[in-house]
């Protein structure tokens, strides 16, 4: 009876065990989403100074569950003993319990890849401006970064141009394996290219991981990053007239219409707005998600 009473009150404690438990993965798993950002970029920057063509890849977290499950289990076993001849001792010979506990532990993240081209391209010009300045971009690099109002023709523009110009110098060092310091509080690498931030550049780290992942959580087709054209206007162009009176009694002419943009400079009828299916949070449709157990303490 002592054994089952003992039995039972590790089970009741084990109820508080399990939400400690819960409590302390949950919090280590929400701050591994620093070092997991922090990786993405400096693997990104690492491709892009490897090679300046290259297509940086970015994953953002929107979601992430944690799971902690507790098994019990008593394995009870009893042995009577009977002998012939044996008389009063044969009967109960003895009992034991086995008692058996165990923890499984699944931390998963919900991630968002990117898969919208402007976003893959402005990632990527980001990253040239850190690696290379601002004058190593090309036109259409520079005006995906700038503001609609400081690039407004048609086109997307995601607005960090001026926070990555505000940027502190000397944050991100880039050379070969063997540059790499000891004190090196982040590094990543591509081929024989790495980067590396010592805790001096912390600060830039964490600004430039913040405008990456601006970049990648905007929705693409929204108003205040996707410039529309202006308004358009119809008008009617007389090409050729004769003298020659028609049916009606007025001489006969030949015109066209064209479409014009408010600075009446001609346009296409039907205008192309490049909407995109953008994968942001749960209404992604391209998912991938990283399921990682832990070892059961």
């Amino acid at each position: 009876m002592r054994l089952w009473l003992v039995i039972l009150a590790s089970t009741v404690g084990c109820t508080g065990c399990t939400s400690a438990s819960l409590n302390r993965q949950t919090l280590a798993q929400a701050a591994s989403t620093e070092d997991l950002r922090y990786k993405e970029v400096l693997d990104g920057l690492a491709a892009v100074a490897n090679d300046p063509a290259t297509l940086p890849a970015y994953a953002s977290v929107y979601s992430g569950t944690a799971q902690v499950t507790d098994t019990e289990q008593m394995i009870s076993t009893t042995m009577w003993q009977y002998a012939k001849g044996m008389g009063p001792q044969s009967g109960f010979a003895s009992q034991a319990g086995n008692p058996q506990f165990t923890r499984a532990v699944a931390l998963n993240w919900a991630l968002d890849p990117i898969v919208v081209p402007e976003k893959l391209e402005a990632i990527r010009a980001a990253c040239r401006w850190v690696l290379y300045g601002p004058g190593h971009l090309s036109e259409d690099g520079l005006s995906l970064l700038e503001s609609p109002d400081q690039a407004p023709t048609p086109g997307r523009h995601f607005g960090v141009a001026d926070r990555l110009a505000r940027m502190p110098p000397g944050w991100l060092h880039v050379g070969a394996l063997k540059d790499v310091p000891a004190r090196a509080c982040y590094k990543g690498h591509c081929g024989a290219t790495w980067v590396w931030i010592t805790p001096e550049g912390l600060e830039g780290l964490a600004d430039f991981t913040i405008v990456v992942q601006d970049i990648a959580r905007v929705n693409s087709n929204s108003p205040t990053l996707f410039a529309v054209p202006l308004p358009t206007s119809v008008v009617r162009v007389v090409t050729d007239t004769w003298d020659d009176v028609g049916p009606c009694g007025n001489p006969g002419a030949i015109s066209v219409l064209l479409t014009v943009d408010p600075m009446h400079r001609p346009v296409p009828p039907n205008p192309y707005y490049p909407l995109r299916v953008d994968n942001v949070s749960t209404e992604s449709h391209f998912t991938s998600k990283i399921s990682a157990a832990s070892v059961t303490p």
